[in-house]
């Protein structure tokens, strides 16, 4: 499968280019196959990507992952979002423009993605990695500075490993989540500081 992952994500991003607008809804119902798993990185790929800001677009796209996460912790098998969040939007050519930059990030190091530690990609383990996911989306939701880029990447490095079941490449995802959020917390109380300073 590590094979064609780039390939898929790529396929995704010329199903979506002629599109005007693409409902949360159809994303779901489209990748299904790929469990929780692609829709996670999707959804994650904008905070976590070099793209220009979408005002707005970090809060609305934390609300699937949360809910994703919420689901693979407790155990379910197939994506659900509820009808007001399968109807929020994304611009068909913002999606083509984030799959494509993904897939030539994936595409440097899917040759090295393989099965390993698979204890990780065991039930339970999905839903200790839900746990993950959750804490992360968390963070990528909060409205402070640094909290969103470095747990996004951590989000996707999680998902793909997951997606090919290497169990490395998901302790690595959560090394980088974790990083972002301690980066985070140290600004936060930093900022904190410069605040008590300042009165």
């Amino acid at each position: 499968m590590a094979n064609g992952l780039s390939t898929r994500l790529q396929h995704m991003a010329n199903t979506y280019q002629h599109q005007t607008q693409v409902p949360f809804g159809q994303l779901v119902d489209d990748l299904k196959e790929g469990g929780f798993c692609l829709l996670l990185i999707l959804f994650s790929s904008p905070t976590a990507l070099p793209l220009p800001a979408i005002p707005g677009l970090t809060f609305i796209l934390s609300l699937p992952v949360l809910l994703l996460s919420l689901q693979l912790l407790i155990g379910l098998r197939t994506p659900w979002l509820p009808r007001w969040l399968r109807r929020k939007e994304l611009k068909g050519k913002t999606l083509n423009h984030i799959l494509t930059k993904l897939a030539g990030y994936v595409v440097k190091i899917e040759h090295i993605l393989k099965p390993r530690l698979r204890f990780l990609s065991s039930r339970p383990g999905e839903q200790l990695l839900g746990l993950v996911f959750l804490i992360l989306g968390i963070s990528v939701a909060l409205p402070f500075p640094l909290t969103n880029t470095i747990p996004s990447m951590g989000i996707i490095i999680i998902a793909v490993g997951l997606l090919e079941r290497d169990g490395l490449a998901m302790l690595a995802g959560m090394a980088v989540g974790a990083a972002g959020i301690t980066l985070a917390i140290l600004v936060y109380f930093l900022g904190l500081e410069a605040i008590k300073t300042l009165f």
